[in-house]
């Protein structure tokens, strides 16, 4: 009691925990690290793809949350749709998150406002994720590659980010093209670089096969 009154009479605040010291310390170097971290807050949608976080950017109307939606119905997650509030984790990595007034909203242009929540279930939503991949969706894109022998990166909060362009155009399912986006990004995650493996056995086609 004297040391408690001791803190009280200079104003110092007293934390009780039922956990241990070594406990206590760690949640708290957490605690701080998430509060005090930097942050931004960018325009676009944020999905959770095969286990990539995937922002998708782009113009007003281009599509970003009609795409979003559709991955939604092929069973993949959303984080966030409009404003997408991005903090810079402990160990260099970018998190999204959604606000907690606009979490599980929607908006389509043509039909309004879609609850993901109370149409596609929990199991459609989630309140975080880590960002692994940026696309931006674009109306035309006039430097593209076929092969990405090194896949192009965006800085987000000083830490890089794995970023792509989509050219967007009738016939192009986006959703598609963001869910196979996403698998590669994954497989480099796994060591498994398909341009690179396709860069070699085209050499290997030419070589065995030159032109005549």
């Amino acid at each position: 009691q004297i040391f408690l009154d001791i803190c009280n009479c200079h104003g110092v605040p007293v934390l009780q925990s039922n956990l241990t010291t070594d406990q206590v310390i760690s949640k708290t170097i957490l605690f701080l690290a998430e509060k005090f971290a930097p942050e931004t807050t960018i325009h676009g949608t944020v999905v959770d793809c095969y286990g990539i976080g995937v922002i998708i950017v782009g113009e007003s109307g281009i599509g970003k949350s009609e795409t979003a939606l559709e991955l939604v119905e092929r069973g993949h997650r959303l984080v966030v749709d409009d404003v997408v509030r991005l903090r810079k984790g402990i160990e260099d990595i970018v998190i999204a998150e959604s606000d907690p007034q606009l979490e599980h909203y929607m908006h389509i242009r043509g039909i309004g406002v879609v609850d993901v929540l109370s149409v596609y279930g929990a199991g459609r939503i989630r309140r975080r994720k880590q960002v692994g991949l940026i696309i931006e969706l674009v109306e035309k894109m006039e430097d593209y590659h076929i092969i990405l022998d090194v896949w192009p990166e965006k800085e987000i909060l000083n830490v890089k980010v794995p970023y792509l362009k989509v050219p967007v155009g009738p016939g192009r399912n986006l959703a598609v093209i963001v869910e196979a986006a996403a698998l590669k990004c994954r497989m480099r995650e796994l060591g498994i670089d398909i341009d690179q493996k396709f860069s070699e056995r085209s050499k290997q086609a030419t070589t065995h096969h030159p032109q005549t």
